[in-house]
């Protein structure tokens, strides 16, 4: 025995709408598949690539703080009183071989002064032992360069005959 047409005709167009909506999603884009969402749009307001559903709006004038009882502006931040310039760059910056080297002396300098100077305030001392620091690493440098250019002088010396 043959069944044929074994489901009713409203089925067989919700299969019909199943397998179409199926096919669609599964060739359809991402913003298509979830158009809540949008398309990824390049914002000419904040200069990024979002989605379109998010939407910025351009601020023209923002307020530098707020005022006080006197009448005075006063900043909320301290980007704002001092500029943002002023707070560029890393907060923790990486030290470079000659400044880990010319702390590391300092640091030398300060243990073996502080027990000679009990009068003498910390950061004096700090600023004192930094100088004494920086003027001896500048020394060894100068002595190494003198070196160099004294055995370079030597041998161009002896290869002119």
């Amino acid at each position: 025995m043959i069944r044929i047409n074994l489901l009713d005709p409203k089925k067989q167009e919700l299969n019909d709408a199943v397998a179409q909506f199926l096919e669609i999603r599964r060739n359809g884009s991402y913003s298509e598949r979830h158009p809540e969402l949008g398309k990824m749009i390049n914002c000419a307001v904040c200069n990024r690539r979002h989605r379109s559903a998010h939407v910025c709006v351009p601020i023209y004038g923002r307020t530098l703080g707020h005022i006080n009882e006197k009448g005075e502006l006063i900043p909320d931040t301290k980007r704002q009183a001092n500029g943002a310039a002023a707070y560029k760059g890393r907060v923790l910056k990486h030290r470079n071989a000659w400044g880990l080297q010319v702390l590391e002396r300092t640091l030398l300098i300060f243990r073996d002064q502080k027990p000679f100077l009990p009068d003498t305030s910390d950061d004096e001392l700090g600023r004192q032992s930094l100088s004494r620091a920086l003027n001896e690493k500048r020394r060894e440098r100068a002595a190494r360069r003198k070196k160099l250019l004294t055995i370079t002088k030597r041998s161009r010396r002896i290869n002119r005959g």
